[in-house]
C-alpha cells in the first residue's frame, strides 16, 4: 500500500499523462487480483477448503505488499490505485473474517472484533465521499495501517488454527487483543479527521 505522510489534493485521472511501460501497470494489476479473488476465496474458506483458501489468502496478502513496493519503486502511483488498493484490502479481510465468523469453525473472530471492524469500515465509508468532495483522497492513518497488517496476520492464524496447526490458539489471543486496540484507535482517528473536514470551509 502506498506510504503517504499526509493528505494531498486528489490527483485527477485526466492529469496523468505520458507513455508508461507495462511494468508501471503491475501495481494496479496486483490490486485487481485481490479484488477478483476476495469473494471466491471467502467462499472456499466457508466451505472448508483450507488448502485453496490458504493459498488464495497468502497470494493476495503478498500482492498487497508488492503492489505498494512496486508503486514506490517504479514511481507508478495513480489515483485509480490509491482508490482501489484499500477497497481490495477491505474486501479480502472482511470476506475472510466474516466467513470464519459465520461458518461452524472451532476458531473464529470474536463478536467484539467483528463489531469494531464493521464500525471502523462504516466510518471510513461515510467519510470518504466528504474527503473526495473536499479534494482529498481518503488515506489510512498509522493506526489503520497497523490494524490492517494485524487483520491479515489474524486471518492467517485463524486459517492455520482451523486447519489443525498446533500452538496457534494462545498466539491468536494476543494478536486479537492488539488488533482490537488498533481498530479502536484507527476508528477514533478517522472520526476526528471527519469532524475536521466537516468544520473546514468548502
Amino acid at each position: 500500500m502506498p506510504n503517504r505522510k499526509r493528505e494531498t489534493p486528489f490527483p485527477l485521472p485526466q492529469r496523468e499523462k505520458g507513455k508508461r511501460s507495462l511494468l508501471v501497470y503491475l501495481p494496479n494489476i496486483l490490486t485487481l487480483y485481490r479484488l477478483l479473488v476476495a469473494f471466491p476465496a471467502a467462499w472456499f474458506l466457508y466451505r472448508g477448503n483450507f488448502p485453496l483458501a490458504v493459498f488464495l489468502y497468502l497470494t493476495a496478502a503478498l500482492s498487497d505488499f508488492f503492489d505498494g513496493y512496486l508503486a514506490r519503486r517504479l514511481n507508478a502511483r495513480s489515483s485509480l490505485g490509491q482508490l482501489l488498493d484499500p477497497v481490495a484490502d477491505k474486501l479480502l479481510y472482511l470476506g475472510y473474517l466474516l466467513a470464519l465468523y459465520a461458518a461452524p469453525f472451532t476458531y473464529k473472530p470474536s463478536k467484539w472484533l467483528v463489531l469494531f471492524l464493521l464500525l471502523k469500515e462504516g466510518v471510513v465509508i461515510l467519510g470518504s465521499p466528504l474527503a473526495l468532495k473536499r479534494g482529498f483522497l481518503p488515506e489510512p492513518n498509522l493506526a489503520g495501517k497497523i490494524a490492517t497488517a494485524l487483520l491479515f496476520t489474524y486471518g492467517l492464524l485463524l486459517l492455520l488454527a482451523n486447519w489443525g496447526l498446533p500452538f496457534i490458539g494462545k498466539l491468536l489471543v494476543v494478536v486479537e487483543i492488539l488488533t482490537l486496540l488498533f481498530l479502536v484507535g484507527a476508528t477514533l482517528l478517522y472520526t476526528l479527521r471527519g469532524i475536521k473536514l466537516l468544520l473546514k470551509s468548502p
